[in-house]
C-alpha cells in the first residue's frame, strides 16, 4: 500500500487521468450549452418574424394617432375630451 503512494509516476498519472476527465467533461458541457443556446436563438428568431408582422400592423395605427397628436393637439385633446365624455355617459 505505501508503495502505491510513494510512487510519483503513480500519483502524476492519477492527476493527468483527473485532469483528462475534466477536461473531456468540460468540453462535454461546452458543446450541450452551445447546442441549447442555438436552439434557443432559432426559436427566438422564429418566434420574432411571427410576431413583427402583427406587431407592426398593431403598431402602426398608434404611430399615426401620434403623428395626429403633435401636428394637431388641440383637436386632438378635442378628441379625447369628446371620447371620455362619452364613456362616462355610458358608464
Amino acid at each position: 500500500m505505501s508503495e502505491l503512494i510513494d510512487n510519483p509516476l503513480r500519483e502524476s498519472n492519477v492527476v493527468d487521468r483527473a485532469a483528462q476527465t475534466a477536461d473531456r467533461a468540460v468540453e462535454a458541457t461546452r458543446r450541450v450549452t452551445d447546442s441549447l443556446l442555438d436552439n434557443v436563438s432559432n426559436k427566438v428568431e422564429s418566434v420574432r418574424s411571427t410576431v413583427s408582422p402583427t406587431l407592426d400592423r398593431v403598431i402602426g395605427p398608434w404611430d399615426s394617432v401620434t403623428e395626429y397628436t403633435k401636428e394637431q393637439p388641440l383637436k386632438a385633446l378635442a378628441a379625447a375630451l369628446l371620447v371620455g365624455l362619452v364613456i362616462g355617459r355610458l358608464l
